[in-house]
C-alpha cells in the first residue's frame, strides 16, 4: 500500500511517498533515513494513499454511493 508520510526537518516541512505494509512501517523508515545526531526531526501526518477513488461504503450494494 501507498502512505504519503508528512514530517518536519528543522523548520523545513517535506513529504515522502512510501509502498509498504502498514502505516507504522512508513512513519519508522521515513524518520530511520532522515534522522540523524543534528537533525530535528518532526512526524505530522501519515496518510494511506487511496489509489481508488470510489467512495463505496463497505458493504454497500454494488453501484451505491455516498
Amino acid at each position: 500500500m501507498k502512505y504519503e508520510v508528512r514530517y518536519l526537518i528543522g523548520d523545513e516541512e517535506r513529504t515522502d511517498v512510501l509502498d509498504v505494509d502498514t502505516a507504522a512501517e512508513a512513519a519508522a523508515r521515513v524518520q530511520e533515513e532522515h534522522t540523524g545526531p543534528d537533525v530535528s526531526f518532526e512526524l505530522i501526518q501519515v496518510q494511506l494513499i487511496d489509489e481508488n477513488t470510489d467512495t463505496t461504503p463497505v458493504g454497500a450494494p454494488a453501484g451505491a454511493r455516498d
